[in-house]
């Protein structure tokens, strides 16, 4: 069977795209769609290396860091406790963490923090806003 030279040109410039560093991540999730997500966290967060803290940490990189471990001043019982018994950030503890951040507290260390507001994003925007927060390192 042959291919065309189209056909063949076009098969890898779609691999080559797909295969793109912060384009589509593992979990379902686009790091660049993740970015427009997490413009409404810029209230409270910054994502940038080395920018300061707001209301909450600085998010730049996040994910595989204890929880809880930045020179960021206003951490609450629960984060301190949180990062007292090491618990690294993934996708997963992101995850249940943006959705309900009090609830993940209590859950994992028995006390309730004052964590940021319950955030209403739908599975996908959640896998995106993950993706992005995977990407900044």
């Amino acid at each position: 069977m042959k291919i065309s030279k189209l056909f063949a040109a076009s098969l890898i410039a779609a691999i080559t795209l797909a295969m793109s560093p912060g384009t589509i991540w593992a979990d379902g999730g686009a790091a660049a769609a993740g970015k427009k997500v997490f413009a409404r966290c810029k209230s409270c967060h910054t994502a940038e290396k080395g920018a300061p803290h707001r209301i909450g940490p600085n998010l730049f990189g996040v994910v595989g860091r204890t929880c809880g471990s930045t020179d960021f001043p206003r951490y609450s019982p629960g984060m301190q406790n949180c990062a007292e018994k090491g618990i690294v950030w993934d996708a997963t503890h992101l995850e249940k963490y943006i959705v309900d951040a009090s609830k993940f507290l209590e859950e994992r260390t028995g006390k309730k923090g004052r964590g940021m507001t319950p955030q209403k994003l739908n599975a996908q925007q959640l896998a995106d806003v993950i993706a992005y927060l995977e990407s900044l390192k």
